[in-house]
């Protein structure tokens, strides 16, 4: 669990709209966030502190969880009728919504929206030209971490760079077993409820200077994957979305898709109730996993740290 005083809070957002700013996306310009649709809320009217708050950003929500072509063919319809100046989701929402209107040949793709913001996983050079490609947008990256907001923005043309925050953090990497990246580690400056010292964030990545700027670059790191739950499809972010917001009490999980069903492996929090647990990933998805309790070593780990992948396919 993540704690934040107030003044950290509302600097991690002033940061956003600062760099957001840099790039010509100004509160004058409308942003359209992708976020997790949840089975177990029903949104009643909109007075309420997210709608409070989008009217506050120039923002509104696109709520989502499965990717199969209705699905994506409602996320567009949306985009449409918002013409949003900037749209800000993972990269693998957007790259699937790019390839079903590729398909589909839809009119007025390429003047959707302006820029597309990349968080929450690794934006690979191939997603990038297709979403740029598709919908005839610029394409900027981030990198950020719930402990510390965003500590690295694209606010220059640097091939893949990111500038590196450093009034936000103190990054530094530590070598790795071959040759760099090295493990990416961050220390906070602005938190003082839940202060961070040297923080492993399980990434690699290369910190170097461009024009006497800190720059983050090569970064390697979560990459989300797109799994079939109760026969549609659904991107983990999504699922991770879900376990850690809606569930909780998990310190880690695996979708096994090995067995019929597939089994969602959890590592439980110390302190957390397993039959809590289970009753809140039936509310969200019925059967559709069997369960398993584990412990951190019965994971089944793919690649060198499991943050990479939540799958197990093989």
């Amino acid at each position: 669990m993540i704690f934040y005083d107030q003044d950290a809070a509302d600097y991690s957002s002033a940061v956003t709209a600062y760099c957001r700013e840099r790039i010509g996306a100004t509160r004058l310009r409308s942003t359209l966030h992708f976020a997790a649709r949840y089975a177990d809320i029903e949104r009643r009217g909109w007075l309420d502190r997210e709608t409070f708050k989008c009217l506050a950003m120039n923002r509104s929500n696109i709520f989502f969880d499965r990717v199969d072509a209705p699905a994506l063919a409602a996320m567009w319809r949306t985009i449409e009728r918002r013409s949003p100046y900037l749209v800000h989701a993972h990269p693998s929402t957007v790259f699937a919504l790019a390839m079903h209107l590729s398909d589909s040949k839809a009119a007025g793709v390429a003047t959707a929206f302006e820029v597309f913001e990349s968080s929450g996983e690794v934006l690979d050079q191939r997603k990038r030209r297709i979403i740029s490609d598709v919908f005839g947008c610029r394409v900027i990256n981030r990198y950020g971490l719930a402990e510390f907001g965003i500590i690295a923005y694209e606010l220059h043309d640097r091939r893949g760079a990111l500038d590196l925050l450093d009034s936000e953090c103190w990054a530094e990497t530590r070598p790795g077993d071959g040759e760099e990246p090295g493990r990416l580690i961050v220390t906070g400056l602005r938190n003082r409820l839940m202060p961070l010292i040297r923080y492993d964030t399980g990434d690699l990545a290369s910190i170097s200077r461009v024009d006497g700027v800190p720059v983050l670059e090569n970064l390697v790191g979560r990459v989300h994957d797109t799994i079939e739950v109760g026969g549609a499809p659904y991107l983990t972010h999504h699922l991770q979305d879900v376990l850690d917001h809606r569930v909780q009490g998990i310190r880690d999980f695996q979708f096994d898709m090995r067995t019929n069903p597939p089994t969602l492996r959890i590592v439980p929090e110390p302190d957390a109730d397993t039959q809590e647990i289970a009753s809140r990933v039936r509310a969200q998805w019925g059967d559709a996993f069997g369960l398993a309790f584990v412990g951190a070593d019965e994971m089944v780990r793919v690649g060198d740290r499991a943050k990479f992948r939540h799958v197990v396919s093989a």
